[in-house]
């Protein structure tokens, strides 16, 4: 494979992913926050990291990644608004 086909695919796999990023920010601008997504903000982000970690509340709504991105990310986020 030659230097310029391996650019031309590297090319490729960049616009794709710039594609994919567009497409997924204008979506999270776009939609509104789901019921789900409203109740782990009320409810579990609260809460310490430990607790969120051990289910001290189990929750079938408290998935774990997406909490501690939620307690982590919010101070940051409110501060941009």
């Amino acid at each position: 494979m030659s230097l310029v086909d391996k650019l031309k695919k590297n090319v490729l796999y960049l616009l794709i992913g710039c594609l994919l990023t567009a497409y997924l920010v204008a979506r999270a601008i776009i939609l509104p926050i789901t019921i789900d997504e409203g109740g782990t903000f009320y409810n579990a982000v609260p809460r310490s990291v430990w607790d969120i970690i051990t289910y001290v509340d189990p929750s079938p709504n408290n998935h774990i990644l997406n909490t501690l991105l939620i307690k982590f990310l919010y101070p940051f986020l409110v501060l941009i608004r």
